[in-house]
């Protein structure tokens, strides 16, 4: 019976998934955004040629996620 719980949590624990993504903007001007995707497990920073936030969240959207919130750092 213990073994077939403990079976059971690891095939749980694999399974899991995160659907929510932060992104935060480092740094924007007219060449481009900046700006850092933490989703649970690694923070990456990327850029964008195109200096638009809206262009951004449609992106992220086209991907299957929804942005509710988009923080900027200063």
């Amino acid at each position: 019976m213990f073994k077939k719980i403990i079976i059971l949590l690891l095939v749980f624990n694999y399974s899991y998934s995160q659907e929510w993504l932060i992104v935060s903007i480092i740094n924007q001007n007219s060449k481009g955004i900046k700006y850092e995707v933490d989703d649970g497990e690694k923070i990456s920073k990327k850029n964008t040629k195109n200096p638009s936030l809206v262009k951004l969240i449609l992106d992220f959207r086209l991907m299957g996620y929804d942005l509710n919130k988009i923080t900027q750092i200063n």
